[in-house]
């Protein structure tokens, strides 16, 4: 997949998203008009408003949120938050304990929505909202018509589980994500993305308690950093209200008015808000990483448990030619490989020389960080490839046959380890990345974790007495202290 979009600033990336969210709309509905002269209404099998229900959640939201992650960079999947769910079984609990707790405000807050009465100064309004309520609520009888057992299946899984799957694709997996990066407050950006989700539901009647239901999602995301926890409390969310619609006898099932008004039940309501928060608390807690502290920095457990070693013949160094962008580069090094470029020039490829001419060793990318120049969005413009195609770094070469006093970047020297800086302290983190499965392989063979295969460039870059603490740390940590 081409990587057009890698360097595009976040708020292209949204731009981009419902650009390709309208293209996808206008995909869907020329699709169910051909189809609709194949597939006839006929009364009790309503599998047209099915297949529109199927096409408009891949072309609107799961082709979208896939296409321009994609075109964003690598491992598009685990960008958007699909991952293996760690505690599977209390992340579950903790998503039903959620969902119970949040049904006696939701539903006073639905029932207090759906009796909002406009002034008379907005009474078109109100009629031509209503009318989208009355359209949605047709749609809905459409597809819940059949009482079968089987319908409720289909729909269970169309509706229930397709749907959750292509909106928190969309919504928390792309467009949160891009908001998140943009804005960096992480409680405006859940609320942002709740308000947008609730309103691209045209239903004003509803608009609310659909607020509420994508903050709810946002958050667990935003304390997982997991998509399929939000997809599981919106699956649970939906085949709730198709199970309830389906053994429902009335007609035209609506929200009763006697009871929204009702001070004790909101107390009720208002608990399981304060139960809510408190599961939420706990949720964040079970899922965040232990982190050490050495000195002024701040490690993952991550550097302490996963094996790792680099195996070159396995990957052939594609960390080099893959990625967003190319490694980042500290002002000193900067400096050190403008100065050593004369002796390492012949050895760089025809595009590296004629780009490097072009726009230098290094450039800014989208997040404003100083990173080396790529060539066509692939390799970095110092690599070379050897007899056997392994892709190594001229300046590291250069430095090991002695010709230079000038090591490579120490973000290469240092990778799968990445380097934050904080204004209190410095983050060190392991990077996960797909094309590092055969170095996974390799360090649990031999049982070599990160911080030992990565001792020289963590020595080089934080000193010999840090990486002392640091192995001293991992053997209390080995001891369960």
């Amino acid at each position: 997949m081409h990587k057009i979009l890698k360097n595009n600033s976040n708020q292209s990336m949204i731009l981009y998203l419902f650009l390709f969210m309208v293209a996808g709309m206008f995909s869907a509905s020329a699709l169910i008009m051909f189809l609709s002269g194949i597939i006839p209404q006929t009364e009790g099998n309503p599998w047209q408003y099915k297949i529109s229900v199927l096409l408009q959640n891949v072309f609107m939201f799961i082709l979208p949120a896939y296409t321009i992650t994609s075109w964003s960079g690598d491992n598009a999947f685990e960008k958007l938050g699909i991952k293996r769910v760690e505690n599977f079984w209390l992340n579950t609990l903790f998503v039903l304990f959620i969902f119970l707790f949040t049904i006696p405000f939701t539903s006073l807050l639905e029932q207090w929505n759906s009796n909002i009465s406009f002034p008379k100064s907005l009474e078109y309004i109100e009629n031509i909202l209503r009318i989208l309520e009355d359209k949605a609520l047709q749609s809905a009888q459409a597809l819940t018509g059949d009482k079968s057992i089987s319908n409720l299946i289909i729909n269970i899984l169309l509706v229930g589980f397709l749907t959750a799957l292509s909106e928190e694709l969309f919504f928390r997996g792309a467009f949160q994500q891009f908001i998140e990066k943009w804005i960096t407050n992480i409680h405006l950006t859940v609320w942002i993305t709740a308000f947008v989700f609730s309103m691209l539901h045209f239903q004003f009647f509803g608009f609310f308690p659909r607020l509420l239901l994508g903050a709810v999602l946002g958050y667990l995301f935003i304390y997982s950093r997991n998509l399929w926890l939000p997809i599981m409390f919106h699956f649970i969310n939906n085949s709730v209200v198709l199970i309830l619609i389906h053994f429902d006898k009335s007609e035209s099932p609506t929200a009763t008015t006697e009871n929204y008004s009702n001070v004790f039940l909101w107390l009720v309501a208002l608990s399981g808000v304060l139960f809510t928060i408190l599961l939420f608390n706990r949720l964040k807690l079970i899922n965040k990483k232990t982190m050490i502290q050495i000195r002024d920095t701040i490690l993952s457990e991550d550097i302490f448990d996963v094996t790792f070693i680099c195996d070159l013949n396995k990957c052939k160094g594609i960390c080099c030619v893959e990625g967003d962008a190319g490694a980042p580069l500290e002002e000193s090094e900067f400096k050190e490989i403008n100065d050593i470029l004369p002796i390492i020039w012949d050895e760089l490829s025809p595009e590296a020389q004629s780009l490097i001419k072009e726009q230098g060793i290094a450039y800014n990318d989208y997040d404003g960080e100083l990173v080396t120049s790529i060539i066509k969005g692939k390799e970095c413009v110092f690599t070379c490839f050897d007899e056997d195609g392994v892709c190594k770094c001229v300046i590291d070469k250069a430095y090991r046959e002695g010709r230079i006093l000038v090591q490579k970047p120490i973000s290469c020297h240092l990778y799968p380890i990445r380097i934050q800086k904080y204004r209190d302290f410095t983050a060190v983190n392991y990077h996960k990345w797909q094309v590092c499965q055969s170095a996974l392989r390799l360090g649990q063979k031999e049982g070599v974790e990160i911080y030992r295969f990565l001792k020289e460039p963590l020595i080089r870059k934080f000193g010999q007495e840090w990486y002392d603490e640091v192995c001293e740390a991992a053997k209390l940590l080995k001891e369960g202290v």
